[in-house]
């Protein structure tokens, strides 16, 4: 019996020294805040609730602005305002916003009564077209308007929309005309007004404007619902290209002070039924030749076959006569035929200089030109397509 109790009394005092080495290790411990598993805005709105005052009364006349359309350049911003309606000072502390690319800014978190304060709500515009909501949160130590949110939307686009975003003509035979149209959206509240258009190559594109009505799939886009009007634009490409892609721009006028001109891009394929172009990266509906990626120091090169139908080896004679950028090395072998001037052409890239030739404007792309001595073609000329990346 003795020995039982003594075994009962040994248990228990360990169980109280147990619980007192706890305790005494809990006071010494040290508090890691970033241990800490609540947010911030958590912690902030806790913190408010216990700070609320009756007789403080949050009145926002507004807490949503729709801005319409935006160009893609401008930054968004609008001034909310929230006044005191109530007879004690009214607190005001921000509570984060939707994304970083938001901010908010408050002239006034402790308003008196009577008094308000302007929310700013500001962000940076999206580079791409889209639509946006972007908002801002506040607490108050208001009990009925613990939180404020103040929204914004739009949508970022440009003043005039052209759809398609450039003009891709279907093959075109040698000597014959070709036509095609776009369209152009005006999304200001004045109606759009085509001033002028001109043309990189005058002699063989022309251009008519006409008014244009909104179709169905137009009043269910994003984009288009909100033009004020459209116009269409008729493009003919006369005779008298030579064989190969055409890439041409139109510089078009506008009534619009946001976008006064406006550059698009015409591009086509003038085809000749004696010749024939064949090749793995060889792009058949725009007539560009596709070299590749690569980095600097690092070689890379495309082939491509020319066959003139009809015509001896000995009759046909291909040379380089322009290309850019000038780098760019051309190699042109002939293949032997009696029936058929086959020509294996060579695009070499040495990857000495990076840069961008992948288009889509014009200017970004390079550009080979061979000359030939048959009269109906003496012109083939071949977009170049490559990007030399930096180490």
């Amino acid at each position: 019996m003795r020995l039982l109790a003594t075994l009962f009394v040994s248990c228990l005092l360990g169980v109280i020294i147990a619980i007192g080495s706890i305790e005494w290790s809990n006071k010494k411990a040290t508090w890691y805040p970033e241990y800490e598993t609540q947010s911030k805005y958590k912690v902030i709105s806790e913190a408010a609730d216990k700070k609320m005052n009756p007789n403080a009364k949050a009145f926002v006349p507004e807490d949503e602005y729709d801005f319409g359309v935006l160009r893609r350049d401008q930054k968004g911003k609008y001034d909310f305002v929230v006044e005191n309606r109530g007879t004690e000072n009214l607190t005001l502390e921000v509570n984060g916003t939707s994304c970083t690319c938001t901010g908010v800014d408050v002239s006034n978190k402790n308003v008196k009564p009577g008094d308000k304060s302007v929310i700013t709500v500001h962000w940076n515009a999206e580079t791409s077209q889209s639509t946006f909501t972007q908002s801002a949160a506040l607490l108050t130590n208001d009990p009925k308007n613990k939180d404020l949110i103040f929204r914004v939307k739009g949508l970022y686009t440009s003043p005039v929309m052209p759809s398609p975003s450039s003009l891709q003509f279907p093959s075109i035979a040698l000597g014959r005309e070709g036509n095609a149209s776009f369209r152009l959206y005006g999304l200001e509240k004045q109606p759009l007004e085509i001033k002028d258009i001109r043309s990189s190559d005058p002699d063989h594109l022309e251009t008519f404007v006409e008014p244009g009505e909104f179709t169905e799939e137009d009043k269910s886009s994003t984009v288009f619902k909100s033009a004020n009007n459209v116009l269409v634009v008729k493009v003919k490409v006369k005779p008298g290209l030579p064989t190969g892609a055409f890439q041409e721009r139109l510089m078009i006028s506008t009534n619009y002070e946001s976008e006064p001109t406006l550059e698009y891009f015409v591009r086509g394929m003038i085809q000749a039924p004696y010749v024939q172009i064949a090749g793995t990266n060889y792009m058949r509906e725009t007539g560009a030749i596709n070299v590749g990626k690569t980095t600097l120091g690092k070689p890379i090169s495309s082939k491509i076959t020319v066959t003139f139908q009809g015509k001896s080896s000995d009759d046909v004679d291909l040379t380089v006569a322009k290309k850019e950028p000038s780098f760019v090395d051309v190699n042109i072998e002939k293949v032997p035929g009696e029936r058929l001037a086959i020509f294996m052409i060579t695009v070499m890239v040495p990857a000495t200089s990076a840069g961008y030739w992948y288009g889509p404007e014009q200017k970004t792309m390079g550009l080979l030109e061979l000359e030939t001595n048959v009269p109906e073609s003496p012109t083939l000329k071949f977009p170049l397509q490559f990007l030399v990346e930096g180490n």
